[in-house]
């Protein structure tokens, strides 16, 4: 099941940054909003390099772990393709099936530098 979602490519599992979700999800409040996307930008490159950690050491209770925390992180602010890569990196491990978690990182890697922009670009426009 996994390895034919494993090779698609990340613009695949969907859209990258659903603004419309985190308002929604912050009762329209654009402080919150704001709040929670500086958050995220913050705390997903510390838990992409963990990700990365574990998939080079074979740690499957880490990958599990940081995969299942930027998996809940990306689902809150809208990030449902970060979400989703996440979510197949978390059931490798839990699974202990890792033989295509390194593609799944490059994926996950891939996608942070398409959301990324996307994030900042929307604090930009939300202070202006």
């Amino acid at each position: 099941m996994m390895s034919s979602q494993a090779s698609n490519a990340p613009d695949h599992y969907g859209e990258s940054f659903n603004a419309a979700s985190l308002e929604e999800m912050c009762g329209y409040d654009l402080e919150i909003a704001q709040e929670v996307i500086a958050e995220y930008l913050e705390t997903a490159p510390s838990l992409l390099a963990k990700i990365g950690g574990a998939v080079g050491s074979g740690s499957a209770p880490d990958l599990t772990l940081n995969a299942h925390s930027l998996k809940g992180s990306s689902r809150t602010i809208g990030a449902e393709a970060m979400a989703q890569i996440c979510l197949q990196l978390e059931m490798a491990g839990k699974q202990e099936t890792l033989s295509e978690t390194p593609t799944l990182l490059r994926y996950a890697l891939q996608e942070w530098d398409r959301l990324q922009p996307q994030l900042s670009a929307y604090l930009a426009k939300e202070a202006a």
